[in-house]
């Protein structure tokens, strides 16, 4: 990237991280035409090769609009001859999984230099469409998105992104019926497991979740009754904090995940400065693009799912992030199939039922002492909530019905305190894609 524009980052922002993302498409913009790319215009917005200056000023000012899908392999064009795979289904050591829209890989990449004896294997996965089309275009806009994030040197709590690769050389008769295109993408694999995973069913600390996150079991809350309450500030906290770093480093670059949820959420083990990657942007947005398909998860999607709101669509992820926490917070949310059906209970139905108005639902959670058995525990937790302000707050206006009230990931982290301002800071308080001063460019 660096081969072809100026170094970029530079001034302290003085507006919204995304504001890019919600102008309108300039007028005179072409889309229809092969786009001419440059570093520098892939931070804002693709030129038309018939475009002349003007419409370039114009287009520059705008803010960064998507390509339209089209063929093209995202991001680093990699060696089909150094990916291992074993590609046919039941064949001796194939690790093939089959999803909704398409199939997982996982194999190696020699990753040496020059050709040789030795190598340099890195572990990957690998990733291809299925035959359907609402899955080829989400496969196309998946890779787009992580070529743009890879363009800028990936980024800390995201999947590291390795480019893609051309499979026409492979026979047709290894690969999985149903195959759509000649394309696939390459992520370096991330040596753990997703947080649904680590979750321990009873509803206490996972061994495995506190040693990969770093976090032990939060001291209890003391009721006003004198009673203790168990819930997880520091687990909460923490899962909240890397997953908001990692949002606010998208939202950067105008990528809307738009299906935040555990499932999505990699744990890497012995990487306690960056213990969490989010991986699958299948569903993820840029600005200027439209959603492909009504896809979302019930439970962790916001109330204007499955479209972000146009004028603030990072708070669609906030508001997921914000379940996220409240899950980890509370045991009776997690303790086995009754803390699922809660959790959807929760979300799907209270939630609504009180306009979204998370304190208020908490309230009359905590206040109610005529509660079924089986509710008296999640009331307990929510009594335990308000005797922490901050985060009732924090909670109160993450799940917030209006996208225009949630906070951004950033003033989220902010609210966290603590430790999160200082990785705030040592993230750098910066939107990416304005130009630094010409002596700060490398090489000057």
């Amino acid at each position: 990237a660096s081969r072809h524009a100026p170094a970029l980052l530079a001034q302290k922002s003085t507006g919204p991280p995304v504001a890019a993302a919600r102008d309108a498409q300039p007028a005179g913009l072409s889309t229809s035409h092969e786009q001419e790319w440059t570093v520098r215009d892939a931070i804002r917005v693709p030129w038309s090769r018939s475009g002349g200056s003007d419409e370039r000023e114009r287009a520059d000012a705008a803010g960064f609009l998507a390509p339209p899908l089209g063929k093209g392999r995202p991001g680093l064009a990699l060696d089909i001859d150094k990916l291992s795979i074993k590609w046919k289904a039941g064949e001796r050591g194939s690790q093939m999984q089959k999803g909704g829209f398409g199939y997982v890989y996982f194999g190696t990449y020699d990753a040496s230099e020059f050709a040789g004896p030795a190598h340099t294997s890195v572990k990957v996965v690998v990733k291809l469409p299925s035959d359907d089309a609402d899955a080829v275009n989400a496969f196309e806009r998946e890779g787009q998105i992580n070529a743009r994030i890879a363009s800028f040197g990936g980024m800390p709590g995201v999947a590291e992104f390795l480019g893609s690769v051309d499979l026409s050389g492979v026979d047709a008769s290894q690969l999985p019926a149903g195959f759509g295109g000649d394309t696939a993408l390459v992520w370096r694999a991330v040596p753990g497991k997703t947080l649904d995973t680590y979750w321990n069913r009873q509803g206490g600390m996972s061994p495995m979740l506190a040693k990969t996150l770093d976090v032990q079991a939060s001291a209890p809350v003391t009721l006003p009754s004198g009673e203790l309450s168990y819930i997880k500030v520091d687990l909460a906290t923490k899962v909240m904090g890397e997953s908001l770093l990692a949002l606010r480093a998208l939202h950067a670059l105008g990528v809307i995940h738009r299906d935040f949820k555990p499932q999505n959420l990699m744990l890497a083990e012995n990487e306690l400065q960056a213990p969490l990657r989010v991986i699958d942007m299948g569903s993820a947005l840029l600005p200027g693009q439209s959603i492909l398909m009504e896809d979302f998860t019930e439970i962790y999607a916001p109330p204007e799912a499955p479209e972000p709101d146009a004028e603030h669509p990072e708070a669609y992820d906030v508001y997921s992030v914000g379940v996220i926490g409240l899950r980890c917070l509370m045991p009776a949310l997690v303790a086995g199939e009754a803390g699922v059906q809660t959790l959807g209970r929760v979300a799907c139905a209270e939630l609504p039922s009180c306009d979204y108005d998370f304190r208020a639902w908490c309230r009359g959670r905590a206040e109610n002492m005529a509660a079924a058995a089986q509710d008296m525990p999640l009331n307990a937790e929510c009594l335990a909530l308000m005797q922490v302000p901050h985060l009732f707050e924090l909670f109160g206006d993450m799940l917030a019905r209006d996208p225009a009230c949630r906070p951004s990931a950033e003033a989220c982290v902010e609210r966290l305190g603590g430790v999160w301002l200082e990785r705030l800071e040592g993230a750098g308080r910066y939107p990416i894609g304005v130009e630094v001063p010409l002596l700060w460019q490398e090489g000057v």
